[in-house]
């Protein structure tokens, strides 16, 4: 498995989708497998049910899920990294670790005004959020890779240099 994670407005889900036609194996979306367990249909209505610890427990789930599949991209969600537990299982899981290093304002204007992304609602909260995580994502890469201006077909090849496809 080779894991994406990175900052809201990295390119993660972009990436991922990319990569997995590009070597040929399916996309585990985190979020995605959230709403399929709970039965939600957007990160809102998590965050209404049960906000952010909610989240990260149901993240946990997924990637419960995630490890029984076939050998895959996983597309995390942004802060799945901050909940322990859900940290050390996509280190366990994940045979790469992919760090998309985006930097904090070019995130900010990446997500813009996006409704779904309930943790970057007010920029000062979302930059302490970045500040935090940041040395989280270091932590449990194998690789980084900067986000600039660079293309998505620029940047999956950036990926695909970097990996270990045995």
């Amino acid at each position: 498995m080779i894991a994406l994670t990175g900052f809201m407005g990295a390119g993660k889900s972009t990436l991922a989708k990319m990569l997995g036609q590009k070597l040929g194996k399916p996309v585990y979306e985190v979020d995605q497998i959230v709403y399929q367990i709970t039965g939600l249909k957007n990160m809102q209505q998590v965050f209404d049910k049960g906000g952010e610890k909610y989240l990260r427990i149901s993240e946990l789930a997924a990637l419960e899920v995630i490890a029984a599949k076939a050998d895959g991209i996983i597309d995390c969600g942004a802060g799945l990294i901050t909940y322990e537990l859900s940290k050390n299982k996509l280190v366990e899981i994940a045979k790469q670790i992919i760090y998309l290093d985006i930097d904090f304002d070019l995130a900010r204007v990446r997500v813009g005004d996006d409704t779904n992304r309930p943790l970057f609602t007010q920029a000062e909260e979302a930059r302490k959020r970045y500040d935090m995580r940041r040395p989280i994502y270091q932590s449990i890469a194998t690789y980084v890779i900067p986000v600039t201006s660079q293309s998505v077909e620029d940047l999956c090849l950036e990926v695909m240099d970097v990996i270990d496809e045995e």
